[in-house]
């Protein structure tokens, strides 16, 4: 269990969480936008050998979504695309946790 993932409670976690989450969205994705651009078999083929078929398709679906926004360009649907993640980050990634460890729920230390 990552607690740097899943429970950043120290502030140095939570800078380091926001660090990797910003790196992720706005450095990481644009990067392999261009790449995909560049060369779509190359690309996949190099994705396939640092991941599994499902980061794979994570990475493709990612790419989409930054090309529709792309495409649209205009300020609601990046009002949109903010929103989404606001309530994947910050509510459903949350609430699945909560699932996942209850409040009584013990580790392998107590």
């Amino acid at each position: 269990m990552c607690t740097l993932r899943n429970f950043p409670s120290q502030i140095e976690h939570c800078i380091e969480w926001g660090r990797e989450k910003f790196n992720a969205f706005f450095v990481d994705r644009a990067q392999d936008a261009i790449s995909f651009l560049k060369d779509q078999k190359e690309f996949v083929a190099t994705a396939h050998k640092n991941g599994n078929s499902g980061a794979v398709r994570e990475k493709l679906q990612q790419i989409s979504d930054l090309l529709d926004i792309a495409k649209g360009g205009d300020f609601k649907s990046c009002v949109q695309v903010a929103k989404d993640l606001l309530f994947e980050m910050f509510d459903h990634d949350i609430r699945n946790l909560v699932d996942l460890y209850p409040k009584d729920s013990l580790d392998s230390h107590g």
